[in-house]
């Protein structure tokens, strides 16, 4: 026998999203800081973006655990809010690089680039 309707089906995609969340958490993590790594090469600079990235992660999360008091949820807004939490975090940082080096190679000293 198979079970069949809005609730079995509700049920079977909460958990195949969930899931998939998963994987995409674990996965995204790595790939992140090989790029940054390439990107940066070093591993301290590399760490630093997604140091961001978990800080607001961590803001969010806490901002989430008061909302959530009203707005329920079914446990799959972790992952949205770490995705994008990186993802801004990450943009941010290499936003920041790339207007660096574009300062620098204008011919601009560092502390100028910075202040650009």
């Amino acid at each position: 026998t198979v079970n069949t309707g809005n609730a079995t089906i509700n049920s079977d995609f909460q958990t195949w999203l969930g899931e998939d969340l998963n994987h995409a958490t674990v996965v995204t993590l790595p790939i992140t800081l090989i790029i940054l790594l390439i990107v940066f090469g070093a591993w301290i600079v590399a760490g630093l973006p997604l140091l961001v990235g978990l800080a607001s992660v961590f803001s969010a999360t806490g901002l989430w655990a008061v909302a959530s008091q009203v707005f329920p949820d079914q446990g799959l807004i972790s992952h949205v809010i770490l995705l994008i939490g990186l993802a801004v975090g990450v943009g941010y940082s290499l936003f920041s690089v790339r207007r660096f080096r574009e300062e620098r190679t204008v011919g601009h000293q560092r502390l100028e680039a910075t202040h650009i």
